[in-house]
């Protein structure tokens, strides 16, 4: 009997590893760049390689970080209202601007989802550059890092 429980939980342990590493791989693929912060804090609290080379920042950085920080300073206040906010649209997108590391000002637009793991409330950003859109005479492809 306490060999089956003993392999049942390895197997769980195995799935779940596996579950973690399926999901870190989906996450750091995807196109755009995103952000995960503390809801109530505003504290980045996970990035995928695309928000790194996007906003300018290494890891040591962003990890330190509030989601503020990433927008203008007549924006930086609001936060967390703001994003609170923002994740309550369903299905919508929220345009404004943020602020890279090297100080340029990109429009972009911001999809935003809020969840809960481990008790803690956390707001899922998806930030995509829409400075072509609204500045057609802006560069297209341009790339930041």
């Amino acid at each position: 009997m306490i060999v089956l429980d003993i392999t049942r939980r390895k197997q769980a342990e195995k799935t779940l590893l596996d579950n973690q590493k399926k999901y870190r791989n989906l996450f750091h693929a995807i196109p755009d760049p995103v952000i995960v912060a503390d809801a109530d804090t505003g504290a980045i609290v996970q990035w995928n390689r695309r928000a790194l080379s996007f906003f300018g920042y290494k890891s040591v950085a962003l990890s330190s970080m509030m989601m503020a920080s990433l927008y203008p300073e007549k924006v930086r206040d609001k936060p967390p209202a703001f994003f609170r906010k923002q994740g309550q649209i369903k299905g919508g997108s929220v345009e404004t601007k943020i602020l890279t590391k090297n100080g340029f000002l990109v429009d972009v637009a911001v999809n935003s989802a809020f969840f809960e793991t481990a008790g803690q409330k956390k707001v899922f950003g998806i930030f995509r550059d829409i400075s072509d859109r609204k500045n057609p005479s802006s560069l297209s492809g341009k790339t930041f890092g």
